[in-house]
Order: C-alpha cells, then sequence, then structure tokens
C-alpha cells in the first residue's frame, strides 16, 4: 500500500468544528489514567493537551498519594480515584486515555488486569506503561477494546512484536502496518517520521523529525492530543495523524524560536491552540512565530 504524506491540507477538515452554541459537553470528557510517585507529571501533560485541543473536560484517575501534586498543576481537572470500580461508574466519558506515568509497581499492574477485563466502552489511547504491561501477555492482541489507537516508540514496540528495536527502525512502515493489521487497531509508531496504520488502509506518514523533541514528556502530550481529538468525536485514525501532525507542529514552531535543545514537554501545551487555529484559518505559522 501506498504513503498518505500528511500536510495542513489534509489534517485541516478533519479538525473538530466549534460551535458558538456549544458547552463543555459539547466537545467530549477524556479519563486519563497514569502516574505514581516516580512519574507524577506524565498524567497532567496528557490532561493538559486535551484541554488545549478542545476537549470539554478532562478527569484525572491517579493515585491517591499523588492526587493533590497532580491537582497543583492541572487545576482545571476532575479527579477520581485509582480504582477500577470507579472508572467503570464513571458517566459521560467519550475517550480514555491510560499509561502516562503509570509505572510497573504491583498496583499498577493489578489495576491494569483489572481494567483490561472489563474496559470501557468507549474509544483509547494506550501508550507508555500500559503498553509495556500488556507486552508480556500472549493475550494482549485480545486486550485492546474497539476503537483503539496504540502509541508504542521503537523500544515498546519491540517488546510488543518481540523484534529488536533495530529491526523495527530498519522496517518502521512493515511493522506498523503488519501490527495494525495482526492487533485490528490503529498503531501510532513514534519517532523521526511518525508512522500512523490502520487495518485495511494505506499508512500515514508524518515528515517530523525534531531532535528538540527528543525529551521526555512530549509523549505524554502526544497521548493526550490524540484523546482530545478522539473525544471530539474523531475516528481513531484521525484523531491518531491529526494528533501527531498538531502535536508535530507544535515542536517545529517551538524549534524555530529556539533551537535544537531546551524544549521541555510542556512548552508544547500553549503552542497547541496556536497551531489549531493556523491550520484551520489556514495560515503560515511559520511567519506568526
Amino acid at each position: 500500500m501506498s504513503l498518505i504524506e500528511v500536510d495542513a491540507a489534509w489534517v485541516r477538515p478533519r479538525l473538530p468544528v466549534r460551535k458558538p452554541d456549544s458547552n463543555k459537553g459539547t466537545y467530549g470528557r477524556v479519563l486519563v489514567i497514569g502516574g505514581c510517585e516516580n512519574y507524577i507529571g506524565a498524567p497532567a501533560l496528557s490532561a493538559l493537551a486535551a484541554y488545549r485541543v478542545g476537549a470539554g473536560l478532562v478527569t484525572l484517575c491517579v493515585p491517591d498519594a499523588i492526587k493533590p501534586i497532580v491537582a497543583q498543576s492541572c487545576r482545571e481537572a476532575t479527579f477520581i480515584s485509582f480504582d477500577v470500580s470507579e472508572v467503570t461508574a464513571l458517566k459521560g466519558v467519550t475517550a480514555v486515555v491510560i499509561g502516562p506515568g503509570m509505572g510497573q509497581s504491583a498496583g499498577a499492574r493489578a489495576f491494569h488486569q483489572a481494567y483490561f477485563a472489563a474496559p470501557l466502552a468507549v474509544p483509547h489511547v494506550i501508550d507508555a506503561d500500559a503498553l509495556n504491561l500488556l507486552a508480556p501477555l500472549s493475550t494482549h492482541r485480545a486486550k485492546l477494546p474497539k476503537h483503539t489507537v496504540i502509541t508504542p516508540h521503537p523500544g515498546e514496540m519491540s517488546r510488543l512484536t518481540g523484534r529488536s528495536t533495530a529491526e523495527v527502525q530498519a522496517s518502521r512502515v512493515a511493522v506498523a502496518q503488519e501490527s495494525a493489521q495482526h492487533w485490528g487497531c490503529v498503531v501510532l509508531l513514534k519517532g523521526a517520521g511518525t508512522i500512523v496504520a490502520v487495518p485495511n488502509t494505506a499508512a500515514a506518514q508524518l515528515s517530523f523529525a525534531n531532535p528538540a523533541m527528543a525529551v521526555a514528556g512530549t509523549g505524554d502530550v502526544l497521548a493526550g492530543t490524540i484523546g482530545g481529538f478522539l473525544a471530539q468525536g474523531l475516528s481513531p485514525s484521525d484523531a491518531a495523524v491529526c494528533g501527531a501532525f498538531v502535536h508535530g507542529s507544535a515542536g517545529d514552531q517551538w524549534r524555530r524560536l529556539h533551537g535544537d535543545a531546551g524544549l521541555l514537554a510542556s512548552d508544547l501545551l500553549p503552542l497547541l491552540p496556536d497551531v489549531l487555529r493556523s491550520t484551520v484559518n489556514n495560515l503560515d505559522a511559520a511567519s506568526e512565530a
């Protein structure tokens, strides 16, 4: 299958439409599940990214021990406890992002196992340690909810497929396409030249290759960006491609101003609405920066 080259013209008609007579319920509710004592910031980055691309409400499910700290950096979110019974009782969720900062402790593993036994019946972004906890399971293909986007970096894809990281990198398109077909989900393989593969469809490739983005937390922002688009009704494939485009464009905008090093993942957050505006209005973001 041929590759779809993604640009602003491809993304523009797929972005959510904002209506004057809308309210927060119009734009969906994202549930972000993750965090642990060693990775406190990750779920907040995902939650804030979902808000920055237009989600109406974001709820964070994090361990109680870190909830007060996370709340300081994400004041706009609501919270529930790190308890599967609370998650399954939550109403109005339109997308789930699971994995950012979750860790692989016994508690995280128990939550993961219980949640994927009966996940919420909404689109999912599965990222980071939620993928790492799935990887050892011979049944991980069966654990994926319908309408799922997985977002592995090459190392995580290596663990999921049993191939070496070098093999994954040598055949990025083929590995992503084979995995999407085998698992029946959208696969976003991160890295320079991000690949988004969809079962029975041509894969999309994004041309971003930005060394400034090689820093902790940028993947958490990407996961939240995709989740925010899913919550607003984009299909998993469109949410993945549009999310990668907006995320990558924000990184390029930062790089034009500051260079190849020094970016913090949180620096991307205020740039996401700028990219959305320039894309929707067919503006040249480079000339605006």
